[in-house]
Formats: C-alpha cells, sequence, structure tokens
C-alpha cells in the first residue's frame, strides 16, 4: 500500500528533529509539497484535508481494541500503526469534530488526540525513515475499484463535554 494517499492528506511537509516528527520547513501551512518530491526524505509529514479527522490513541491495548471493532464492522477507514499505538483515519465532513484537542475522551470510553485538517494539521507518515506501516484499509470505492472516501467518524468516537 502507499503511504500516500489524496484521500486523506492534501500536501506534505519535511520532518526532523529530535523525533523526527517536528516540521524542518519556515511557516509550512503555506510551504508544502507534493509527495513525489519528499519521498526520499526521512520523515515526512501528511497535512490533513479539511474532510479528515484523525483519532490518535497512544495506549497499545486501548488502540487494539479499536481495531478490533473496526475490523468486526467492517469501517471504511485507514488505520497506521505508531510507535505507541495506532493513528485511526476517518472523514469528518460533517464536523463533528472541530478542535484538535489532546489527552480527551472519546464517547466510547478511550482516551484519544484529535486532530482535524480544518486546523492546518499534519501527522507524520514517515518518521526516521520508516515509514508508518499501514495495517488496516477500506476505502469506499465506485464501480471500477477505484477509492472515493471513508466514513464519516462513528458516533461512539465523538468528542464527549
Amino acid at each position: 500500500m502507499r503511504i500516500d494517499n489524496e484521500l486523506l492528506f492534501k500536501s506534505y511537509i519535511p520532518l526532523g528533529g529530535d523525533d523526527g516528527k517536528k516540521p524542518i520547513v519556515r511557516n509550512w501551512p503555506n510551504n508544502t509539497s507534493e509527495y513525489s518530491s519528499l519521498r526520499m526524505k526521512d520523515g515526512i509529514g501528511g497535512v490533513l484535508n479539511e474532510s479528515t479527522v484523525l483519532v490518535d490513541i497512544d495506549d497499545r491495548y486501548q488502540a487494539e481494541r479499536l481495531l478490533d471493532i473496526v475490523k468486526a464492522e467492517a469501517l471504511h477507514c485507514e488505520v497506521r500503526k505508531t510507535n505507541r499505538g495506532y493513528h485511526f483515519f476517518f472523514w469528518n465532513r460533517e464536523r463533528k469534530i472541530t478542535k484538535s484537542p489532546s489527552h480527551v475522551y472519546a464517547a466510547l470510553g478511550l482516551e484519544v488526540d484529535y486532530k482535524v485538517g480544518t486546523s492546518n494539521t499534519y501527522a507524520a507518515i514517515k518518521q526516521s525513515g520508516r515509514e508508518r506501516e499501514i495495517i488496516y484499509s477500506n476505502p469506499i470505492t465506485n464501480d471500477d475499484n477505484t477509492p472515493i472516501g471513508y466514513d464519516e467518524l462513528p458516533c461512539y468516537l465523538r468528542l464527549i463535554d
């Protein structure tokens, strides 16, 4: 599977720093690139499309329980492995999540961090020379099997106030 995904990301930025997850270009929201021009870099961040929401679960046990649910329900989403847990990518066209809060609880009771594309946020998709593994990908497809979208964020993954 390809790590670049035009359904989730609108552009890309080079990453570096001590943890390999910091933008190394100035004014990055206005200084992005195509994936092809960065693919040889050690670190790459995908700038989220406005319709994308990333649900980051750093606790491996909780992340694996959610992955079990995603697979059992055959949700149309993408899941990438991180150093501590998983990133779950859904669509957020209905704007059920409007900010990018950290260490909050989703309705299901999982501690999550959210990132939304409406806030000029990015996700590390390659770090320290290693691509983040895509462990689940089930996009909505059209009649000729071309990916055209993902499910909206499920109600049980929405932020509880």
